[in-house]
């Protein structure tokens, strides 16, 4: 077990430096500042123009009136050339101490923005403590507060960015402090450093750079500024080697949080040491402190923790990711360590404090690099080599497209303790391969237990075959999860089947068999549980041995358990391929009934994700619907403001009423707004990494898959019937913020289009297909592979399908929409095996507008919309049953997006706003 963390108050860590006297150091000489003047004998500036033509390090002292000062600097900034540098000791005006520095040195007027020399003061070789640095406009400037070069610098008790309270925030900088490219070690210690862009930047080549008892992105109190528009975009960035951030000692921990990264390594960084801090906590490390992003690692042979005492982070409260790997490729033979660290927990350890995801390893597949989480496999394997991740609101590990990485003696879902924490699922893999999990020695298993979803996840990158084989899971102690225990799903790991247990021959003996034919060597691991799985196919909570196969041609296998079987408990088996490494999923469960006497629950091979299935032959005839005579749709040309519009806030007694989101297919971009309105995007989710693709002729397909009232993005993949290219992919994540398939399924054919309905009213959506060349629509009510419940026929071919709940019954129903010159909606309340009737032709619309529905008011009743495809106009009308006016419209879109409506957050939750679109334009 860890040793307790501890939070000392502020004024327990700060130690003044001591500053030397005009003695202890060849030709220096001691300058006092005694005024506040910009210029002139006696200014700051002054005192560093002597100083910089005096050789020798020197230091500039202050004697003004007693209390708070303001020095500005105009026209040109300070800067000390002097290649032995200076003390600047503002500790030493009186009263001024390193919790309440009583100097300010304040950027005024004159100094260009955005140039080489836009900064307010320049050291080199130096030392700099006790000084407010900021800025006199409360507009933001493109400027950096203190930049540093040369070497052997120290920056110490400073607050820099923050008003003299080290709280308030006025002003908005671009930088804080900036480490130049090519300066070698500096030291930046306690300092409070908030309210800039980028609070901290460590240049390309900058080297041996240390912070240490820093507050960043935080005031002096350790807790988030209060004026949310002075959220920095990242709180460390570096793209410099030989950095280390923290200690093991609590005097050298650093409080970084309130950034949308707290910690933002670059591509350029390397060799970089990030331990004993709080990343994403406020300085008690018991609560959030509006981080998005906690660790961020773009470079290589970065090292988050350790096993050494007071080496581990806490890294939880983030919106999103806790710790993101990126897709860079590093080179061969460099890692990231992730080892020893609190994530998702308090400083306690015990107490959970989510992030969005815990680990995150996004592309990283360089066979010649493998990324550790936890132990290293190397022994012997130390305990605090352990990382606690608990209680993601998503994964607590997530890991897409990436090879070889090492996931090793965690507890995932547990706290110090042991005691369950959870999460929504312990780790899933998404197109990856040859991931180990587990050493594969007792020492070195994950315990992954408590989770709403699957303990393990192992499932393909939509249409890519790439990468999802050849991962292991070893030893480890699952339980306690909502879901399976293992989901392999899609075909992964070469579609390995579970084995299959029968039952005892005498005392102890458990029998089996593989499950499928094969020659290839397979090991069966075995394990003993307290409960069987919902599912009656097992989880794993405690390894008892394994039996090597060489498979006959009957495949089976004996184990004799070397512990004594309890009654009333489970046996469960996992095999994996020794040559390929792929593991299946737990077997069916064997309940003990007596002494040595287990009984098998179910003998039934589980098939979760099974093979594509064609819809279903003999269809009904096709009949046309009946086409009533147009009534002419007024055409509204008025153009809405541009100026965006205050969201209505939610309440619980009252659903929301579902809202416009586009998707734009120029740049694989959902833009979702929470009011029908000309304005800005209130969710920005670019879909670059998700496997959209124009050539497959992917379209947007949004609802609430898990029925938490939330609509949440995906897409259906149509290919092309003329070519005969791949369709009928669904895609569908749960999540409009960390995007990755919750849900990946086939239903229809190359050409479809996709409908989504809560079909049976349980309160989650589903889809079905409507098929264009002859009026068929297929009607499923799960998410997955199989045949659909209802096919249905309405409308002639061309028709374009639509859903919704046009009776206020609960229930979704198809309908079409019939383009041309007189557009037509045919909406029938019928859900059947039938060639179903229109109960409601009502005519909307104008030639080329885009069909799409959703309950504009949020009466219960679906709603009818258009969109104007040429202009970006959106025509919204409440009621479906009746032909008229449109009930409002407003610009939101450009020419060819595609147009939909849903419910983007909870009645009583703010969305994340993970960017600004721009103004759209009509």
């Amino acid at each position: 077990m860890r040793p307790a963390r501890y939070i000392f108050p502020i004024a327990a860590l700060l130690i003044l430096l001591v500053v030397p006297s005009a003695t202890s150091h060849a030709q220096g000489t001691t300058y006092t500042v005694t005024n506040t003047n910009d210029s002139g004998a006696g200014s700051l500036r002054q005192a560093i123009a002597d100083s910089n033509a005096n050789p020798g390090k020197d230091t500039i002292t202050f004697s003004l009136d007693a209390g708070f000062q303001t020095i500005l600097v105009n026209n040109t900034p300070l800067e000390v050339t002097d290649s032995a540098g200076v003390i600047i000791n503002g500790l030493s005006q009186s009263g001024s101490n390193c919790n309440a520095p009583k100097i300010q040195v304040q950027r005024g007027i004159g100094i260009p923005e955005d140039t080489p020399n836009s900064y307010v003061l320049r050291v080199q070789h130096s030392t700099v403590q006790g000084l407010i640095l900021n800025d006199s406009s409360t507009e933001p400037r493109l400027d950096t507060l203190l930049n540093v070069g040369g070497s052997a610098n120290v920056i110490a008790c400073n607050f820099i960015g923050p008003d003299s309270d080290g709280i308030s925030i006025s002003s908005h900088n671009s930088y804080g402090v900036v480490v130049e490219s090519g300066s070698t070690g500096t030291i930046i210690d306690r300092n409070v450093i908030t309210g800039s862009g980028v609070n901290v930047s460590i240049n390309e080549n900058a080297s041996n750079v240390t912070l240490t008892g820093n507050y960043i992105g935080l005031g002096a109190n350790g807790l988030p500024p209060a004026v949310s528009a002075n959220q920095a975009s990242i709180d460390v960035f570096i793209q410099g080697f030989d950095v280390h951030i923290g200690g093991s000692m609590p005097a050298q921990r650093n409080v970084i949080a309130g950034a949308t990264y707290a910690i933002y390594i670059q591509i350029e960084g390397h060799d970089i040491k990030i331990t004993g801090n709080y990343i994403g906590t406020d300085a008690s490390g018991t609560q959030k402190a509006k981080t998005l992003r906690g660790i961020h690692i773009g470079g290589y042979s970065v090292q988050v923790g350790g096993s050494g005492a007071g080496e581990g982070n806490v890294i939880s409260g983030n919106d999103l990711e806790a710790i993101l790997l990126s897709s860079y490729q590093p080179p061969a033979n460099t890692q990231a360590k992730i080892q020893g660290n609190y994530i998702g927990v308090t400083a306690s350890g015990v107490d959970p404090l989510p992030n969005g995801v815990g680990v995150f390893v996004n592309g990283q597949d360089n066979a010649n690099v493998r990324n550790i989480i936890g132990m290293d496999g190397i022994a012997p394997e130390l305990d605090s080599e352990r990382n606690i991740i608990a209680g993601s609101k998503r994964e607590n590990i997530y890991l897409l497209v990436s090879r070889g990485q090492l996931i090793a003696g965690n507890y995932v879902g547990l706290n110090i303790n042991g005691d369950i924490i959870g999460g929504g699922t312990g780790i899933r893999l998404i197109g990856s391969s040859h991931i180990q999990i587990g050493t594969g020695s007792a020492e070195g298993a994950n315990i992954i237990a408590g989770h709403t979803g699957d303990g393990i996840v192992i499932e393909p990158y939509p249409n890519s075959v790439a990468y999802d084989f050849g991962n292991t899971v070893s030893l480890n102690s699952i339980y306690g999860n909502g879901g399976l225990g293992i989901r392999v799903a899609g075909g992964a790991n070469h579609g390995i089947t579970q084995p299959v247990l029968t039952g005892v021959s005498g005392s102890n003996t458990i029998n089996g068999y593989i499950g499928d034919a094969t020659t290839t060597d397979l090991v069966v691991e075995l394990f003993v549980n307290d409960e069987c799985d919902q599912s009656n196919y097992g989880e794993g909570q405690e390894y008892i041995g394994s039996v090597s196969v060489f498979v006959q041609p009957n495949g089976t296998f004996t184990f004799d358990s070397p512990v004594p079987l309890n009654i009333d408990s489970y046996i469960t088996a996992t095999k994996r391929n020794t040559v390929t490494g792929d593991t299946s999923m737990f077997s069916n469960c064997l309940r003990v009934t007596g002494a040595g006497t287990p009984t098998p629950t179910t003998a039934i091979i589980l098939t979760r994700y099974p093979t594509r299935t064609s819809t279903p032959s003999s269809p009904p005839s096709i009949t046309a619907s009946a086409t009533p005579t147009h009534t002419p749709t007024q055409t509204f040309t008025a153009t809405p403001s541009n100026t965006p519009s205050v969201t209505p806030t939610a309440t619980e007694s009252a659903p929301l009423p579902d809202t416009i989101g586009i998707y734009r297919p120029l740049n694989k971009t959902f833009y979702l707004r929470n009011s029908n309105s000309t304005g800005y995007a209130d969710i920005t989710i670019p879909m670059s990494t998700s496997g959209m693709t124009e050539n497959y002729r992917d379209v947007p397909v949004v609802g609430d898959w898990n029925g938490d009232g939330v609509d949440t993005i995906g897409y259906y993949r149509r290919g092309r019937a003329s070519d005969g290219l791949y369709g009928g992919m669904f895609w569908l994540s749960d999540s409009n913020e960390i995007i990755h398939a919750d849900y990946v399924f086939t239903l229809g054919n190359p050409g479809d289009t996709p409908l989504v309905g809560d079909w049976d009213g349980d309160g989650r959506d589903s889809v079905g297909v409507f098929r264009p060349s002859n009026g068929l629509i297929y009607i499923k009510n799960e998410l997955s592979t199989g045949f659909a419940d209802y096919t249905m026929v309405l409308g002639n071919p061309g028709d374009i399908g639509i859903a919704g709940d046009w009776d206020d019954d609960g229930r979704d129903t198809p309908g079409v929409y019939r383009p041309g010159a007189n557009p037509q909606f045919y909406l029938t309340n019928q859900l059947c095996n039938c060639v179903a009737f229109s109960n409601y032709n009502v005519s909307f619309g104008d030639p080329g507008d885009q069909p799409f529905t959703g309950d504009w008011n949020g009466d219960g009743r679906t709603g009818l919309g258009v969109y104007r495809t040429s202009n970006g106009i959106t025509y919204l009308r409440n009621d479906p049953t009746m032909t008229g006016f449109s009930d409002f419209d407003f610009v939101y879109g450009v020419e060819n997006d595609f147009a939909f409506g849903g419910v983007w957050i909870s009645a009583n939750t703010p969305p994340v706003q993970l960017e600004v679109a721009p103004t759209f334009q009509p």
